[in-house]
């Protein structure tokens, strides 16, 4: 069950797999149904290395976190 639902929300993928952005884990968590949208969007090396650089640490982390990096991050199912 958690597999279908991640598959349904996540709106990236990289190298075939599929991962969603804390605004698709946030949506996954809240609403019954993911956003509208014609397909995902495919994240280029430059766009991931970007993602990378914009997660704060953990130190530098805040209750606000997932709401303030938007579709700036990834998560994967594993």
């Amino acid at each position: 069950m958690r597999e279908k639902r991640f598959i349904k929300f996540a709106s990236v993928e990289y190298d075939g797999q599929l991962y969603m952005t804390p605004q698709d884990f946030l949506d996954s968590v809240v609403e019954s149904e993911p956003r509208p949208r014609l397909k995902r969007r495919v994240l280029s090396d430059k766009e991931l290395e970007v993602m990378g650089n914009a997660i704060p640490s953990l130190r530098h982390g805040s209750p606000h976190m997932f709401r303030g990096l938007r579709d700036k991050g990834k998560m994967n199912l594993n």
